[in-house]
């Protein structure tokens, strides 16, 4: 139960569940009726829920999940004390299971608003980065072609350099490298163009 406080401190979302109803010993039924009937809470704000799963020897003996639910069911319509308590929704795993699916709506509408204003302060904060983004292309062939005819003119202002007698006799090699690429380019330039 400590291990519980410290995930829920408030206990607004643990049901606590006693299990082995059929191993409570004489005379401590009395304290675990207390719990049941939230005549001593423990501190847990939804109180307590009972369920008697199926022993080992049912495992053994391969009972179905099935079969221990009726005989669940009937452990607790027969076997005192718990038979004379007038609440038998304190009691089974289908009553367990309606309360925890009503617990779970609970939650879910309890904190439905702060995840839409969450999801909406995440979209407001998406669509101001988007739109200060200075390059918004409208395709992928736009920015392609962008950056096409970025590296075109730098390649043209390199040929000219080349051609102006600007690079040194070092600078040969590059020229026929830069002439080759221009050529390249302007071929591929050519083949955007056409599509």
């Amino acid at each position: 139960m400590q291990d519980a406080k410290k995930v829920d401190p408030q206990t607004r979302r643990t049901l606590s569940v006693i299990t082995k109803p059929d191993l409570v010993d004489q005379g401590a039924e009395s304290g675990v009726l207390d719990l049941l009937l939230r005549k001593k809470t423990d501190g847990f704000e939804r109180g307590f829920h009972m369920i008697k799963s199926r022993g080992q020897s049912d495992l053994d003996q391969k009972v179905s999940i099935r079969q221990g639910l009726k005989e669940e069911e009937q452990f607790f319509l027969e076997t005192d004390p718990w038979k004379r308590v007038a609440d038998q929704s304190l009691f089974g795993t289908a009553e367990l299971r309606r309360k925890v699916g009503a617990l779970q709506m609970e939650m879910s509408k309890s904190n439905f608003p702060a995840i839409v204003q969450e999801v909406k302060q995440q979209h407001q904060e998406a669509q101001e980065l988007l739109n200060s983004m200075t390059l918004s292309p409208a395709t992928l062939l736009e920015c392609q072609k962008g950056f096409h005819l970025t590296v075109e003119e730098y390649l043209q202002q390199l040929k000219a350099h080349i051609m102006d007698g600007k690079c040194a006799g070092s600078d040969t090699g590059m020229h026929s490298v830069a002439v080759r690429f221009f050529n390249r380019r302007k071929w591929f330039k050519e083949d955007l163009n056409d599509n």
